[in-house]
């Protein structure tokens, strides 16, 4: 495993959970969140 997939995968979690439960430190970013993901997840495959 690699330190980039897993917090892309960590930020994706907290991104789709923060739809059910409310995440202060996420507030209503939860898109962003999962944006920052999948590009953290992307830079690295590149």
């Amino acid at each position: 495993m690699d330190f980039h997939f897993i917090a892309a995968l960590a930020l994706a979690i907290l991104a789709i959970a923060d739809l059910f439960v409310d995440f202060p430190f996420i507030g209503g970013y939860a898109f962003w969140v999962l944006l920052a993901a999948f590009l953290l997840l992307a830079a690295k495959r590149k």
